[in-house]
């Protein structure tokens, strides 16, 4: 897990803490709204993710396909590796209840 993965799963820590704590926080508004925005977060950086290795794909079958394999390696075009879940991105999270 990079640095920036671990403070957010810190932050998010602290914040569910505090909904325990305090349960009339839960049903706040900024909280819903919050909880509402880190799922549209998690959710752009899924999406990211798919096209990000869609667009691999493309391009990894692109450089293999006639002609374009005869001027790829040349030219430095190799294959690129695709983004690949650590074992906590595996399952979206549930932040809302």
């Amino acid at each position: 897990m990079d640095q920036d993965d671990q403070h957010f799963s810190n932050v998010l820590g602290v914040i569910s803490a505090l909904t325990e704590q305090y349960p009339d926080l839960k049903a706040s508004n900024v909280h819903l709204q919050t909880m509402s925005s880190v799922d549209k977060y998690e959710n752009l950086v899924r999406e990211s993710r798919m096209i990000y290795n869609d667009t691999v794909t493309r391009f990894n079958r692109a450089i293999k396909t006639f002609p374009n394999s005869l001027l790829a390696s040349p030219f430095g075009f190799t294959e690129q590796n695709y983004f690949k879940n650590t074992e906590n991105k595996q399952e979206m999270p549930q932040w809302s209840e």
